[in-house]
């Protein structure tokens, strides 16, 4: 089962304005985690880097957070990538997120934790979620509407080529 959605009221909150980066047509926040990954805030949140305890090996994870009345859907994912999407503006690294503090911009929080722990939520309550940390990674909550015992998506890795990466595949 996927990880419990994480509360982060008791994290101390840093102003999103401290970490906003405004390109030409676009804004986001960009921020760096202690255990060195790099994160966005957008219309999504993501994160790339050394992930540790995902379904197979992984180096981004995307969380599109979607209400149930969405009419096109992107899946929710960890992903391993050449291409980082979520990297600093210009490649530089953004300011780093301390540990017990969160940030929120728009419908999306992420807070760093003791120990290497990611968590971003979608909503409040949190609708939506990821938790990253060395031992258990995961997505939240289950993809509503699959049969008993059917894998969820969220219980794998997608590659480049879109090609599911399963935890036999792996070497």
């Amino acid at each position: 089962p996927p990880p419990p959605a994480p509360d982060l009221g008791r994290y101390a909150e840093v102003s999103a304005d401290d970490y906003l980066v405004t390109d030409q047509y676009t804004q986001y926040v960009s921020f760096r985690t202690p255990d060195g990954l790099t994160c966005r805030i957008d219309v999504a949140v993501g994160c790339d880097g050394a992930l540790h305890g995902t379904p197979a090996p992984a180096n981004e994870v995307e969380l599109f957070g979607h209400s149930p009345a969405a009419v096109e859907v992107e899946p929710d994912v960890f992903r391993q990538t050449l291409k980082p999407h979520f990297a600093g503006p210009d490649g530089s690294a953004p300011q780093t997120l301390p540990v017990g503090h969160k940030i929120g911009y728009g419908d999306f929080q992420c807070a760093a934790a003791a120990g290497a722990i990611t968590m971003c939520t979608r909503g409040s309550p949190a609708a939506s979620w990821f938790v990253l940390s060395p031992e258990r990674s995961g997505i939240g909550p289950r993809s509503a509407g699959l049969p008993a015992r059917f894998p969820d998506p969220h219980d794998f890795v997608v590659n480049d080529q879109s090609y599911i990466v399963d935890r036999k595949s792996v070497v």
